[in-house]
């Protein structure tokens, strides 16, 4: 395997913001945070202390990899199967019997959030054959794209346990649901055992590229390594990928977005603890260790291509913070992260130039600029402000919660509007009729946290359906509550019923503080001479 190491000093030559334009925008910056001085190092002996309190990367490298023939052959033959797959899903009236299709054809750029908006579309419509349908299409896409970083039997075997998981979750799947199952399922077995069959033990020369780094890193005992990836299951499976080599300890990390994300505690968190002690040496995660966790012990940091933007690319690489560290994008060169790394790279360059013309900015003239600066905002803020009181008032008069929960995918009663309440960041039907329309699953081993303990999920109790609505809460410092069931907004859909005129509105959100009215607080019931009395949690409870 061959891969070419590319330096800084490349660039990609996309448009990017002039001088006088990052300028402006560091005014701003200073103005927000009420900053009226600029504190600059300009003597040379205090830049070099200066250097020795920072953490740098001793080597910050891009290095592409060039493509194998044997590998490309079965991706593309994999891909164009899958595509074929995904077209035959959408001509066939028996699969898309409401003939709903994407605006975008499928190699265009934003396919994948085209297809959100169509299955968006459909969730409000009540089209359960569709939103069926959409899932499945997404599903495959997601996985077809991942040949280009996965070996194709992980990718396959993947697509093939996820969807086998989804069907079987449904007691009683209807019969497109059924169809769309058995004919993806019989494609991907027929691929998988084909790979079998031929004797080839086919990697992905972007993760060979991976282990030998990795390995060469794992020679030093005390050594630790992080491995950036885009997807969660990504992650997932490059871990089981590296535990086939005996010299990486691999385990892996994930956010709060995806089927397998979770909350965590940065302190308690054990895989964390694990990976600083030293019983794994390699992590491989999602962007929440890149945002916000702090990693003093990794050498290593290694971006599998993925770059989402400039700041992402800095907080990538200063995760390592040991002496002698180092920093890899791992990609190809006809990759978009390819281009924007280059870019992202470039933009650091151009910050550097302004900040040194900053330096140069007398302080009576830059004080004036953010003054006059801070005057503008804070006029902007107080109209917006203003603003948003008004249409919050005008919606709190006139909105009365009438109209039902309902399970996004399919449509099915999940409990009154008016009964939906909020308790910290929880939102949930605060009805025992509730109970009884929806399914608990609870779970083998229950996640601890410091005021909650998840003990498992709530599903859509249509047979059907069973998607996965929220989970199963116990409240530590209020027993008698629990448990509660909190939904999350992303899996289901409001009916909202106008009081005037009768008309239904179907509302989708990703939060619940998106929504257009307000949901009343829990009342926490409490005994008192007797007598009982109630307070509005967000009076006598302090938040999370």
């Amino acid at each position: 395997m061959s891969s070419q190491i590319y330096q800084t000093k490349q660039y990609s030559g996309l448009h990017r913001p002039g001088s006088s334009q990052i300028t402006r925008q560091l005014i701003v910056l200073c103005a927000t945070f009420n900053c009226l001085t600029i504190t600059t190092v300009m003597k040379k002996e205090n830049e070099i202390e200066l250097e020795q309190c920072v953490s740098r990367t001793s080597e910050d490298e891009i290095i592409c990899i060039n493509k194998e023939k044997t590998f490309d052959t079965l991706r593309l033959s994999i891909e164009n199967e899958l595509k074929n797959l995904i077209l035959h899903l959408f001509l066939n009236k028996d699969t898309n019997s409401l003939r709903v299709f994407p605006e975008k054809d499928f190699d265009m750029n934003g396919y994948e959030q085209n297809l959100e908006i169509l299955k968006q579309s459909e969730q409000k419509n009540q089209h359960f054959s569709s939103v069926i349908l959409l899932n499945y299409i997404l599903a495959i896409y997601r996985h077809l794209k991942a040949l280009t970083d996965l070996t194709p039997e992980l990718v396959l075997s993947n697509l093939k346990d996820y969807l086998e998981m989804v069907y079987k979750s449904r007691e009683h799947p209807i019969e497109i649901d059924t169809l769309i199952y058995e004919k993806c399922q019989n494609l991907l077995k027929k691929k998988l055992t084909e790979i079998e069959e031929s004797g080839q033990i086919l990697s992905n020369p972007k993760l060979d590229k991976v282990v030998e780094l990795l390995k060469k890193h794992a020679e030093q005992s005390n050594n630790r390594a992080l491995v950036l990836v885009e997807r969660t299951f990504y992650a997932q499976k490059i871990c089981e990928f590296l535990q086939n080599h005996s010299e990486l300890k691999p385990c892996w990390l994930v956010g709060q977005s995806g089927i397998d994300s979770r909350k965590f505690n940065k302190k308690e968190d054990p895989k964390l603890n694990g990976f600083r002690t030293g019983v794994y040496n390699v992590m491989i995660s999602t962007d929440v260790v890149q945002v916000g966790l702090d990693m003093p012990e990794c050498s290593l940091v290694l971006r599998y291509d993925f770059v989402p933007d400039s700041i992402g690319t800095v907080q990538a690489r200063v995760r390592a913070r040991t002496i002698s560290c180092t920093y890899y994008l791992i990609t190809t060169k006809d990759s978009q992260n390819y281009s924007k790394e280059l870019d992202n790279r470039q933009c650091e360059q151009d910050l550097k130039q302004v900040l040194e013309t900053w330096k140069r900015i007398p302080s009576d003239q830059f004080k004036e600029q953010v003054i006059a600066k801070q005057a503008c905002l804070i006029t902007e803020w107080n109209e917006s402000l203003i603003k948003a009181l008004t249409i919050e008032t005008t919606i709190t008069k006139n909105t009365e919660l009438i109209g039902d929960v309902l399970c996004r995918a399919c449509g099915y009663l999940l409990g009154k509007l008016s009964r939906v309440r909020q308790y910290k960041q929880s939102y949930f039907v605060n009805d025992h009729d509730f109970y009884n329309r929806i399914e608990e699953k609870l779970s083998s081993e229950p996640q601890e946290h410091s005021k909650i303990s998840v003990i498992g999920k709530v599903l859509c109790l249509n047979k059907n359906c069973r998607a996965k609505l929220g989970r199963i809460q116990v409240l530590k410092d209020l027993p008698k509550m629990s448990p509660i069931y909190p939904l999350k907004c992303e899996s289901i859909k409001i009916k909202q019923i106008e009081k005037e005129s009768g008309k239904e509105i179907i509302i989708l959100k990703k939060k619940w503080i998106k929504m257009p009215f307000t949901i009343p607080f829990l009342e926490i019931s409490c005994t008192q001479n007797n007598d009982d009395v109630f307070y509005d949690a967000c009076d006598v409870l302090s938040s999370d």
